[in-house]
């Protein structure tokens, strides 16, 4: 089996992996988190402007009966949402998106997703690694798998895999 290396880590518009959310009780900290993930267009550090809590009981007035929730999902209450809470710190929440994540191998142009291992810190540095296998010496046809290397800040290794790939079909 011939294996090929492509090394590629793209945004292509892609939304980012990980959001963290400052609270505003903490000055400062906004600024101390957009520095530390400057370089990480997967993370995405925003600050938290909601006052209180949005979904008080309220009394049910004639028009103003309010029966719907006015976010989230629209129709279809089993539908996965987009990020899910994994860590809450002192004065920040960090959120991670639940989807599959894209990537592209330079060896074929295919366009494949995987499944990215769930880490409750984003990595200060995240490495993709798309590898691209002949399935046998003499087919043209190919597999590819995902290899991944997850760096916290300072250089810590925080997780090394290697993942199926799937190739995604473009219509």
């Amino acid at each position: 089996m011939e294996m090929k290396v492509a090394s590629t880590h793209s945004s292509e518009t892609a939304p980012p992996r990980w959001i963290i959310v400052a609270h505003p009780d903490r000055p400062g900290f906004l600024d101390e988190l957009a520095w530390r993930y400057r370089q990480a267009p997967w993370v995405e550090v925003l600050a938290d402007r909601r006052r209180g809590e949005r979904r008080r009981q309220q009394e049910l007035r004639g028009a103003d009966l309010r029966l719907r929730e006015r976010r989230g999902v629209q129709g279809d209450p089993t539908r996965m949402p987009a990020y899910r809470l994994v860590r809450q710190g002192e004065g920040f929440a960090v959120y991670e998106a639940t989807g599959s994540a894209p990537a592209r191998c330079e060896e074929c142009g295919a366009a494949v997703t995987f499944e990215m291992p769930r880490s409750g810190e984003p990595p200060a540095r995240l490495d993709v690694r798309v590898v691209h296998e002949l399935i046998s010496p003499n087919s043209q046809r190919a597999r590819h798998a995902v290899e991944l290397l997850l760096s916290g800040p300072g250089g810590r290794q925080l997780l090394a895999s290697r993942i199926h790939a799937r190739t995604r079909d473009v219509a």
